[in-house]
């Protein structure tokens, strides 16, 4: 429990050491292994944070979703879009859904694979917890981005989506929110 006290409070070294320590003594201990994966994702090493992940998506069945989730994250963050998709799209339901299509869309982005961007899209504005950013960024990609850089494949390649992101944008933030007005324009 001091390790995990001293992670929520910033002391990462500390919580690494202590949690050393402990699984030295108790191997089969989840705690110490979910604090040092935690440590690590929070302090940039991605690849020791994702070790620890995957060990504990072994380890911790119950749980398994939250770690390929938190393994998806690892890899973006690394730019390593292919991996990030590998796990996020391991991800089919439950509680990390909206992050996770929100995930999946930069990846898309990022790997220029349009058509899954704008799939995942679709999904997202099923989402009963979209936000704001979310129509916000589909916004910025589709009309600024596609205006500026000329490359209009995410508007042509489905005119039906722009249109129901502005529409549920409208009735979710209301008519007269600046997101839908940036959207309408």
């Amino acid at each position: 429990m001091v390790a995990l006290a001293a992670l929520k409070n910033g002391y990462f070294t500390i919580a690494r050491k202590i949690s050393l320590e402990t699984i030295l003594q108790d191997d089969n201990y989840i705690l110490p292994y979910q604090i040092l994966s935690y440590a690590h994702f929070l302090t940039n090493n991605r690849d020791t944070a994702i070790e620890y992940f995957l060990k504990l998506a072994n380890f911790d069945k119950k749980n398994t979703e939250t770690y390929q989730f938190l393994v998806g994250v690892s890899y973006y963050r690394k730019s390593d879009f292919t991996s990030s998709i590998l796990y996020l799209a391991q991800n089919k339901s439950g509680k990390y859904q909206t992050d996770t299509l929100r995930y999946l869309i930069v990846n898309y982005l990022e790997i220029k694979e349009y058509q899954k961007a704008i799939e995942s899209w679709q999904k997202l504005l099923g989402q009963t917890d979209i936000k704001n950013s979310d129509f916000f960024h589909y916004f910025y990609n589709v009309f600024y981005k596609g205006y500026f850089s000329q490359n209009k494949t995410l508007y042509e390649t489905n005119e039906q989506l722009p249109i129901l992101y502005i529409q549920e944008c409208e009735k979710k933030l209301g008519i007269d929110d600046d997101v839908c007005i940036y959207g309408r324009i």
